[in-house]
């Protein structure tokens, strides 16, 4: 799936010859997101960077919830700041549509995940003792409500905002003619 992403993207004008950045969520192990980047090393997809954010260089990001915080200020600060829009061509799901459509199944699931995700603070059974919880989420029992799109939005924005900032990624990206 997301090999055919990459690929779709790269036959749009728009996406062809740009540094696509992929993050991809490795929670309990590292052996997926490896295997991602190995498999996208291949010249038809470049130019193209995986980001690595462990310290033993292995692929993938965690959505722990030490992490979690990180991922939410990011989408605060871009929603406050007014600088999240849809790209003039968006592809979703091997779905091209442009950003301009307010009636895209894939606008229409983001609201509602936006809608939806809250911090919630679990109250500890001892409340002199122990620690309050927080949690954020915006999943639903019975699974009517997803938050994936709010996570994957929160995770590219906070690992861009640290990759653009990288005097190494700003050297490598000038050296190879890269717009970012």
């Amino acid at each position: 799936m997301v090999s055919n992403h990459v690929l779709s993207l790269r036959s749009m004008t728009s996406y062809k010859h740009s540094l696509i950045c992929l993050y991809i969520e490795s929670n309990s192990e590292y052996f997926t997101a490896d295997r991602w980047a190995q498999m996208l090393a291949e010249p038809k997809y470049q130019p193209l960077y995986v980001e690595s954010a462990v310290k033993n260089a292995a692929y993938g990001v965690r959505t722990t919830p030490q992490n979690k915080p990180q991922y939410i200020l990011e989408i605060e600060r871009t929603l406050i700041d007014r600088t999240l829009v849809f790209a003039k061509e968006f592809v979703a799901q091997n779905e091209t549509f442009t950003g301009l459509d307010t009636t895209a199944p894939q606008k229409l699931e983001l609201r509602d995940q936006l809608t939806h995700f809250s911090q919630n603070v679990h109250e500890p059974h001892d409340v002199v003792h122990g620690k309050f919880r927080l949690a954020f989420s915006g999943k639903t029992p019975g699974g009517t409500h997803k938050d994936d799109m709010i996570m994957c939005l929160g995770i590219g924005l906070h690992y861009s905002r640290q990759l653009r900032a990288n005097p190494k990624f700003a050297e490598m990206a000038v050296r190879n003619g890269w717009h970012y």
